[in-house]
């Protein structure tokens, strides 16, 4: 059989069409690209920890639990000289404020770890106007060390905040309390 010039041609670019095929995956394409990178932080700015009135001009900078080893306490005092008082005044230890703009679809609250051993139970109960607990034994939410998503706060409305410790040792402690949002 002769091979002339032609089918030799045909031969080729068929040969060159399938290695084409088989090998597209691996074979660059021009162009250029760039990674895209992004940091989402929640907002450290907008839920402000303020007195039991609500007020978002009174500041709370810190809140102290005292009693003796075994006691619950669940009268702390706040930096207002502010005592919380679920069964008699139905008012929290501070009162978190919204002060953005916009609906925060999600507070969160946050403890660190204590800087000693003197807190064996840590507990919370946050609310809006209106469904305060009764007594120390309705603040029955645990304080776990991580964020805890306690709802919603709209535009410049309150949730209120109370706080219980037991104590199990004698001597002071100090813990960090934060409060973070998203909208």
């Amino acid at each position: 059989m002769k091979i002339d010039k032609t089918t030799i041609g045909l031969s080729l670019i068929l040969a060159v069409v399938v290695a084409m095929t088989v090998f597209s995956a691996s074979l660059p394409v021009s162009g250029t690209g760039a990674e895209q990178n992004v940091t989402v932080s929640k907002n450290t700015t907008a839920v402000k920890i303020v007195s039991q009135t609500g007020d978002a001009g009174t500041a709370i900078s810190y809140w102290n639990f005292t009693g003796v080893i075994g006691a619950t306490v669940a009268n702390p005092q706040n930096s207002g000289s502010e005592t919380q008082d679920p069964a008699v005044d139905q008012k929290g230890i501070c009162t978190l404020n919204n002060t953005n703009s916009q609906t925060m679809s999600a507070v969160y609250i946050s403890n660190g770890s204590w800087s000693a051993d003197v807190v064996s139970d840590y507990k919370y109960y946050a609310c809006a106007t209106g469904a305060n607990p009764t007594d120390a034994a309705g603040i029955n939410l645990a304080m776990t060390g991580s964020e805890i998503d306690i709802g919603s706060i709209t535009n410049n409305e309150n949730t209120s905040l109370w706080l219980k410790v037991v104590l199990k040792g004698s001597g002071s402690a100090t813990s960090t309390f934060t409060v973070t949002s998203e909208i």
